[in-house]
Parts: structure tokens; C-alpha cells; sequence
């Protein structure tokens, strides 16, 4: 199992110029469908389907993902497991539930060190950007960029098991 180490920030503008000027270049786009099989305050399982458009061509993957959430300070710090699976079974447990998934479109940035992962929600009028940090420390000294606005990372209104349990009724 790993750490996963991120904090999670609104955004004041989407960072068109720092794309342009070179301050952040473009790693991918990916879109995602996420649903959640089982979860407490604690604990979540999710599933999710990714599909990335690259030079024409359309690649899905398939993944389950174990979370178990700890509190370290100023974000977000969980112990995860993820791992591929088929897409047979991808379907055979979406088919377990007939519950709307998230839909997002995840742009992947880098700059000045770090990776900038920009979710965008079909479903909601919201965009969030979240990084993730080798270790405490850097998330501790991680000073954000001008584009980013306010820390959500402690939000529980803006986590994707909140927004999927609203999107279907659940909260």
C-alpha cells in the first residue's frame, strides 16, 4: 500500500498563460468516470474508467482503488491501493449498481516542480486542482502559483465520494 500525500486548491483562473509562455506544459487529458462500491467516513472502494485521446487513438484502462483516509495537518494524507483491472469486470461491477458515476476531464500539467492535475465535472460547475507530494514535508513548504485559489482540501463538500453520493441522492 502507498502514501498518498496531495492538497487540493480551487482555481481563480484556468492558467492559459502560463501554458503559453511556457510556466506549465501540457502532459495529458484524460477522461474519467468514477463510482464508488462501498465507503464510510474512513474507508472508500471506487472504481474508475479512464479513457485518454492520444494522436487519434483512444486507450481506456480500468482501475479499483482502496482508500483509507488519515488526517496530517494542512492536506489531505491516505493510505491507497490501486490496481488495474479488466474491463469485464469494470462492467460487471458497475452493473451491480445502477447509480450515476462522476464524469470528470483530468488535465494533467507540470511546472515549476510539480504536477498540477486540473478536474473538470460534467456534473457540477466546478474545477479543481489538486497536487500530489512525495512526502510531508514538500506539501508542508509547496507555496501555490497565482492561478490557484483557495485550499479545499479539508472541504468535505468538494471531495469526489461527496459530489458522487449528491449526484445520486445519497447525502
Amino acid at each position: 500500500m502507498s502514501l498518498e500525500i496531495e492538497r487540493k486548491f480551487s482555481i481563480i483562473r484556468y492558467p492559459l498563460d502560463e501554458l503559453k509562455n511556457g510556466d506549465l506544459k501540457l502532459i495529458s487529458t484524460t477522461h474519467i468516470e468514477q463510482a464508488y462500491l462501498a465507503y464510510n467516513n474512513i474507508e472508500q472502494v471506487r472504481i474508475r474508467k479512464k479513457t485518454i485521446f492520444d494522436d487519434n487513438n483512444k486507450k481506456e484502462s480500468f482501475y479499483q482503488t482502496y482508500k483509507k483516509s488519515t488526517c496530517e495537518g494542512l492536506g489531505l494524507v491516505r493510505d491507497e491501493m490501486e490496481y488495474e483491472i479488466s474491463s469485464n469486470i469494470y462492467s460487471q461491477l458497475r452493473s451491480l449498481d445502477c447509480r450515476v458515476p462522476i464524469r470528470k476531464t483530468r488535465t494533467r500539467m507540470t511546472g515549476g516542480g510539480y504536477t498540477y492535475d486540473l478536474d473538470e465535472y460534467e456534473q457540477f460547475n466546478l474545477i479543481i486542482a489538486e497536487v500530489e507530494f512525495e512526502s510531508i514535508e514538500e506539501m508542508r513548504l509547496f507555496v501555490q502559483p497565482a492561478w490557484l485559489g483557495d485550499e479545499i482540501s479539508h472541504n468535505s463538500q468538494l471531495t469526489n465520494k461527496y459530489l458522487w453520493k449528491k449526484l445520486n441522492g445519497l447525502t
